[in-house]
């Protein structure tokens, strides 16, 4: 350990315990010499010097006992963040929709789990059973879902349960049901990120790419779409630069902050 670099008496060292907990403490054998490389942030996991390697997740209760074994001193427990559950990103189409967990969307070596459901719709109603009542659980099934700030798995649970007792009703597998798959989370699409001012402008991002409107020229409504330029680079581009996108005041000025960026659009108008 290098001496070059000593710390004061009453060194702290931070230790994270779960995700939005931190947990602080003292450790004697380290208070009259400690090497400056080991001190830690609240943002860092583990004490280099006392705990090395060692990066497992424990409760609270469990890391006092730990220090306490250690004669470390536990000053306190503070929370970094907010635990919220994961979002799902939903996707609806004619009688089918999927359902993805974005826990870990866009992280290479990592899997997103995926709802698929297979239902019964149609613009025409359905006059005979089992159909028309396959089309009444489809779409009690799509309204449950529609607009969820649930996690992955309470919105699958509904949906089973949904179809559950459709079956039991007499719904036939083949009408309606749904079957989990893995993706892989770089597959996964992307949270949707939205931009703009009331009356004003809006605009947006997502796995289909860039989308801008004029929503104070009414006479043209002018719209800037991702053009030229896969999706997914539009995407990952607009990502980089969307906290200054929010801070436009017009499509005009967002626009040319994606194009300054390397986003390649293409301006139209919706009138036509």
């Amino acid at each position: 350990m290098s001496t070059a670099t000593m710390t004061s008496r009453k060194s702290f060292w931070a230790w994270g315990v779960t995700k939005g907990e931190v947990v602080l403490v003292r450790c004697p054998s380290h208070d009259e010499a400690t090497d400056e490389r080991n001190r830690m942030k609240f943002s860092d996991a583990t004490c280099a010097t006392c705990v090395g390697s060692t990066r497992a997740k424990i409760g609270e209760a469990t890391m006092r006992q730990y220090c306490e074994q250690r004669g470390w001193t536990v000053v306190a427990v503070r929370s970094l963040e907010p635990k919220v559950p994961a979002c799902v990103k939903i996707r609806l189409f004619s009688g089918s929709a999927n359902i993805t967990d974005m826990a870990d969307a866009g992280k290479r070596g990592k899997t997103c789990r995926r709802l698929i459901i297979l239902g019964r719709h149609s613009e025409w109603p359905d006059t005979r059973e089992p159909g028309a009542m396959a089309q009444r659980y489809t779409a009690q099934v799509f309204e449950s879902i529609k607009d969820t700030a649930d996690d992955f798995d309470t919105v699958r649970e509904r949906v089973r349960d949904i179809i559950a007792v459709a079956r039991i009703a007499g719904v036939p597998e083949g009408l309606l049901r749904c079957f989990d798959e893995e993706i892989k989370g770089i597959d996964a699409p992307r949270p949707k990120l939205t931009a703009g001012v009331d009356g004003v402008w809006s605009g947006s991002a997502d796995e289909d790419g860039i989308s801008l409107s004029d929503l104070a020229d009414k006479m043209n409504y002018p719209h800037e779409i991702t053009h030229g330029q896969t999706n997914a680079t539009a995407y990952a581009i607009a990502k980089k630069v969307w906290p200054e996108v929010q801070r436009a005041q017009t499509m005009s000025e967002a626009a040319k902050v994606l194009r300054l960026a390397g986003a390649k659009l293409h301006g139209f108008c919706g009138m036509d």
